[in-house]
């Protein structure tokens, strides 16, 4: 295959990476949604909304043919039945186990291994910059200076995570470590600033319903609450979350991962739910996207990482950790995400 792009454009090979960027047959396109046919060393078998997918392994694989003849992707998504299920051996193995606050009971069990990894997933306080107050950096800032992030991670995380200071993963290359500017909460300075400005602030707070989002939505309302600013949290479901705060963008602030690789472009978008415009900005995203230059295009996304920063663009948190949980006869899992994808043609046991 030979791609001929009509312009520049660094991400391109992480895009062909993306579970969109397959070749499929225009004869099976339009049933693929519920029957994909699959050209890879596994074949789709079955799929049940919200329980399972099945695959069966393809015998005239081109490649090396996987280890395993059957692989199920369960949909568990109650932390409880999460940890029965892996305890009780239905499940092998979870590349993202969803109840951190069970770790450590897993790690005595000698059954197990668990493994911290990194994810793509930049948590944040996403702020409407087209509603007062979020349209006055100094107000972003004062909120984002008085919250603890250590106290976010110990208390909805159980200790997993690592702040961050800006929209950029730690792993990823061209990455500059910003989180000193946000993990020492500045209670009197944002004390200040809202005394200031000589009002009574009350914030909506969206929480779509993962458990990390929930959390550290309680949490940042305590922290807030002892600021004097009060804090509406506002839990509602993913399709409601999708189709107002995304869609729509009717929410003040909301909490969300936003795992999608190398997503920092989404500030230079005018479109973009949390409506950030800032023509400096798209004009650094658009020269590094033009660029040829590596060392150039290191030293823009690091400027890009700063201005972020320095606008709190939004309230940066904290990186998602990827927490594995599986039976220790298996290897070939990812230890890191950097795409949403869990790749079954690696996995395999040992002795």
């Amino acid at each position: 295959l030979e791609v001929k792009l009509r312009a520049p454009d660094p991400d391109f090979a992480w895009k062909l990476a993306w579970g969109d960027a397959v070749m499929v047959s225009p004869k099976s396109a339009e049933s693929n949604r519920n029957t994909p046919i699959g050209t890879g060393p596994y074949r789709f078998i079955e799929w049940r909304a919200g329980d399972r997918v099945v695959l069966q392994r393809t015998e005239n694989y081109w490649g090396e043919p996987p280890y395993f003849d059957r692989v199920e992707f369960r949909f568990i998504a109650d932390p409880n039945a999460a940890l029965i299920a892996l305890l009780s051996g239905r499940v092998d193995g979870f590349a993202n186990f969803p109840a951190p606050e069970r770790l450590d009971s897993l790690r005595t069990d000698e059954r197990f291994q668990i493994i911290e990894g990194s994810t793509e997933g930049e948590v944040i306080m996403a702020l409407n910059h087209a509603y007062a107050p979020f349209d006055d950096r100094e107000l972003r800032c004062a909120l984002s200076a008085a919250l603890s992030r250590r106290d976010i991670i110990d208390g909805a995380m159980y200790g997993f995570g690592i702040p961050i200071g800006s929209h950029f993963s730690p792993h990823s290359e061209g990455f500059i470590n910003l989180a000193h500017t946000t993990t020492q909460a500045d209670i009197a300075n944002a004390r200040a600033l809202l005394e200031a400005r000589n009002e009574k602030l009350t914030i909506d707070l969206t929480l779509p319903p993962p458990s990390y989002a929930r959390r550290s939505g309680e949490i940042i309302a305590a922290q807030l609450d002892a600021l004097g600013v009060s804090v509406r949290l506002r839990p509602i479901a993913w399709g409601e979350w999708l189709e107002r705060v995304f869609k729509q963008r009717q929410y003040q602030a909301t909490i969300i991962a936003h795992t999608e690789p190398r997503d920092f472009d989404i500030y230079a978008r005018n479109n973009y739910y949390f409506n950030y415009k800032d023509e400096a900005f798209q004009a650094l995203y658009q020269t590094w996207q033009r660029s040829l230059d590596a060392n150039e295009r290191t030293r823009l996304l690091e400027t890009m990482q700063r201005q972020l920063n320095e606008a709190c663009a939004n309230v940066f948190l904290f990186q998602l950790p990827k927490l594995g949980a599986w039976r220790v006869a298996l290897a070939g899992m990812w230890r890191d995400a950097p795409l949403q994808a869990t790749m079954a043609r690696t996995i395999h046991e040992h002795n």
